[in-house]
């Protein structure tokens, strides 16, 4: 996929949301209220990630990497995404980052719900009446 608007936005704005997100939302004063905003979580990024996929505009680091993994034979587009986060989680681990079960989680979520974000825009994609 070539770089686009969305790659730009991609990399300028991903940190500013989630400074904005952390200012916002208050911290979860529960345990089952914190796994409840990482599912929230897992479920944006894979929709927000099959919406700008799917409308084409580009892609950032972690999801160029995916889809160019995904051309390739025996991956698909969710075990490019594990693979992806699993890699990322590593050098994470590596560079003295401390693990999270939270963090586990998302590595290993993250590709069957981004396959279904882009699976749910591509639907709609294909519903929509032709001009």
């Amino acid at each position: 996929m070539r770089p686009g608007w969305g790659t730009l936005i991609n990399a300028l704005l991903i940190g500013a949301c989630v400074d904005l997100a952390l200012a916002v939302v208050p911290a979860a004063p529960s345990v089952p209220l914190a796994v409840g905003y990482l599912a929230a979580a897992i479920v944006l990024i894979g929709l927000g990630t099959g919406l700008y996929l799917g409308a084409r505009l580009g892609s950032g680091p972690r999801d160029s990497l995916m889809v160019a993994l995904a051309r390739r034979p025996r991956w698909t587009m969710s075990s490019a995404r594990v693979a992806v986060e699993l890699g990322a989680l590593g050098a994470g681990l590596l560079l003295g980052g401390p693990p999270g079960a939270g963090t586990v989680l998302y590595a290993l979520a993250i590709g069957p719900v981004t396959r279904w974000g882009i699976d749910v825009f591509a639907a709609r994609e294909a519903a929509a009446p032709c001009h």
